[in-house]
């Protein structure tokens, strides 16, 4: 939420378009889940994905 108060009284409509502003409020909204992700445990190493690409596309080859 403080982010979100911050970004709005820093807008400053002749230098940034409503798409900029939006772009960086999905761009926060995704880095809270990520966080909120990592700290909850619901992650996985690179070679638990790799495996799981393999068993769903049976002919990756990685």
């Amino acid at each position: 939420m403080f982010f979100l108060q911050n970004a709005l009284k820093s807008i400053n409509l002749q230098n940034d378009s409503l798409y900029d502003f939006l772009y960086d409020m999905v761009l926060f909204i995704g880095l809270q889940k990520s966080e909120e992700d990592i700290k909850n445990g619901r992650v996985m190493t690179i070679e638990e994905s790799k495996e799981r690409m393999k068993v769903t596309y049976e002919y990756l080859d990685i």
